[in-house]
């Protein structure tokens, strides 16, 4: 009799490890898009991440394990990558040694500046341009880490399985985008994100963003990532450079890939992927047969 409670408690606590893992599964923001020679799936990422976002469901292991090539905004398993970085600054993030950002940007950004760093600090970093600064603010105490961003978790899996990458983008790309803003466009990113950083619930978004993102809730990350970009006349030519131009081309690359017939796992911002004028109703408006994909809890729920 004791045996058999055993092995009862035993599979009990198995089952109900099986179902907090079915439970807590990642839903994401993912698609499947069919042509009449291929098949694409498109999969919106958080490039910053934490271990909430894993396991995600099976739906999106099983289309990466089936496609034939991962497609990321940039190869960020590129060796090459850091000193591509490194190199771009160089040339491009540098004022010459008889200048600084003081020299280009208002009084009340540059304190905002020195308070986030400090005057030592920023003494140091002062040759930077503005849209260096923007990557390297951030908020100092949120668990994320880009080793656990989806495009990372993804691109280790293909490296290991070797996998075909290739880049949608590439990071010269992305490096000149923010390179070729204009100096108070520059300066409106990092203005807004240290104002942003003293509100004191840049925390409590991020961990709201993470939770939408695991539900799949799509008009909550919506709101949580465009909402500001939107109202703030200041941030308009981000959302227009950044986002809307970059759907465009992006959608550009996908309908290339829908032409082809091998099977393409394509990983991108999950905003690009979002909203009337995303990468998704790009396509849709263009004809192709396209699912959003949940898992199988989603599912039942929906029904």
């Amino acid at each position: 009799m004791k045996k058999f409670l055993k092995r009862v408690l035993t599979l009990s606590c198995f089952l109900l490890f099986i179902i907090s893992i079915t439970l807590s599964q990642t839903n994401g923001v993912f698609w499947r898009i069919e042509s009449p020679t291929t098949i694409v799936y498109i999969l919106g990422s958080i490039h910053y991440g934490n271990n909430k976002l894993y396991p995600l469901i099976n739906e999106i292991e099983e289309a990466f394990k089936n496609s034939q090539v991962l497609v990321l905004e940039a190869n960020i398993t590129d060796p090459n990558l850091a000193s591509k970085i490194q190199e771009a600054i160089l040339y491009k993030g540098l004022y010459p040694f008889n200048d600084s950002i003081k020299n280009h940007i208002s009084e009340e950004t540059f304190r905002l500046l020195e308070e986030y760093f400090g005057k030592n600090d920023l003494e140091r970093l002062k040759f930077f341009k503005p849209w260096v600064f923007y990557f390297l603010i951030g908020p100092k105490d949120v668990d994320l880490d880009p080793n656990l961003g989806i495009d990372m978790y993804f691109a280790k899996k293909a490296e290991g399985l070797g996998k075909e990458i290739i880049e949608i983008e590439g990071i010269d790309y992305q490096i000149d985008l923010f390179a070729n803003f204009s100096e108070k466009e520059q300066e409106n990113l990092i203005k807004i994100s240290l104002l942003d950083l003293k509100r004191g619930d840049y925390k409590d978004r991020i961990n709201s963003l993470i939770e939408a993102y695991i539900k799949g809730d799509d008009e909550k990350i919506w709101d949580l990532v465009f909402e500001e970009y939107l109202e703030n006349p200041d941030l308009k030519f981000f959302y227009e450079k950044f986002y809307l131009e970059r759907n465009k081309n992006m959608t550009e690359k996908i309908r290339e890939y829908l032409q082809d017939n091998k099977i393409y796992f394509v990983i991108v911002g999950a905003g690009h992927l979002l909203g009337e004028e995303g990468i998704i109703e790009n396509l849709r408006k263009e004809g192709y047969n396209i699912t959003r994909v949940f898992g199988e809890k989603v599912r039942k729920n929906r029904k």
